[in-house]
């Protein structure tokens, strides 16, 4: 096993797709996708979007929303 990286993480803002081809860093540290890409070829990739007060038309719960149990 090694060094192997079965996985990484990185995060895009749907609305502008910013962390996908460029670096940026939201204040976490820095998100670049096809970096991590480029850098571990034989990993697989989660990405992570934000979505917040972008999904108001497609749901009718206000955010956060806590299921009633």
């Amino acid at each position: 096993m090694g060094d192997s990286i079965f996985g990484t993480m990185s995060y895009t803002a749907l609305q502008n797709l910013t962390g996908l081809t460029d670096p940026i860093d939201y204040g976490s540290g820095v998100q670049w996708a096809s970096g991590l890409m480029a850098r571990y070829p034989q990993s697989a990739i989660q990405l992570g979007l934000w979505l917040v007060g972008k999904l108001s038309r497609h749901t009718p719960y206000p955010y956060p929303y806590h299921a009633q149990i």
